[in-house]
């Protein structure tokens, strides 16, 4: 039982270690995120802004209602996003 109780710890610190790995954010200077941030296109900045307005918007939702200032407006700049992103992909239809 031994052999596999190490199996299974030196396993586990393995996984660890490569979701440690995977997830790490590169760090870069703010000057070189910029001038990468410039090769993107602009469908993709708008994503990922929408994405992390997201991620904002839940990690709030654990805060006191005081703490919760401009959620209501995150929620809109979303949605408004969202609509003018299916009316461009759309090509101005909208069904």
């Amino acid at each position: 039982m031994s052999f596999l109780h190490q199996l299974a710890h030196s396993l586990r610190q393995a996984v660890e270690q490569r979701l440690r790995k995977w997830t790490k954010p590169e760090n870069h200077g703010a000057v070189l995120n910029a001038a990468l941030d410039l090769t993107r296109c602009r469908s993709d900045l708008v994503m990922e802004n929408a994405l992390l307005r997201q991620q904002l918007i839940v990690l709030e939702r654990g805060l006191a209602p005081h703490a919760r200032s401009h959620a209501p407006s995150s929620r809109g700049a979303i949605g408004l996003s969202s609509f003018s992103w299916q009316v461009s992909c759309a090509g101005g239809d909208r069904h």
